[in-house]
C-alpha cells in the first residue's frame, strides 16, 4: 500500500490495483423543516442514510460520505 499526498504522485493508470479515499460517518441533528435541504447536501455523495425522529420537529440524519466532499464542498453548497 502506498499513500498519495499529491495528485502529481499518482501512478500511471495501468499500474493501479485499487484506490481508496477516506469516508466519514456524519450525524446531523436539525429541525425537521431543514431535512430536505440537508438530505440534498448529503445525497450527492452520501451512502444510504438512516433517519431518526428525536422529538417532535427534531430529526437526526446519519450518512456516510467522502471526507473530501465534506471538507471542500459541504460548506460551499450550504451557503448557496
Amino acid at each position: 500500500m502506498r499513500w498519495i499526498d499529491n495528485p502529481s504522485e499518482f501512478p500511471e493508470p495501468g499500474s493501479i490495483e485499487r484506490a481508496e479515499e477516506p469516508f466519514i460517518k456524519a450525524s446531523v441533528m436539525m429541525p425537521e423543516r431543514y431535512l430536505g435541504q440537508v438530505m440534498e447536501l448529503c445525497g450527492s455523495a452520501g451512502a444510504p442514510r438512516q433517519l431518526s425522529l428525536l422529538a417532535v420537529g427534531r430529526v437526526e440524519l446519519t450518512s456516510e460520505m467522502p471526507l473530501a466532499d465534506v471538507l471542500f464542498d459541504f460548506n460551499d453548497a450550504s451557503s448557496r
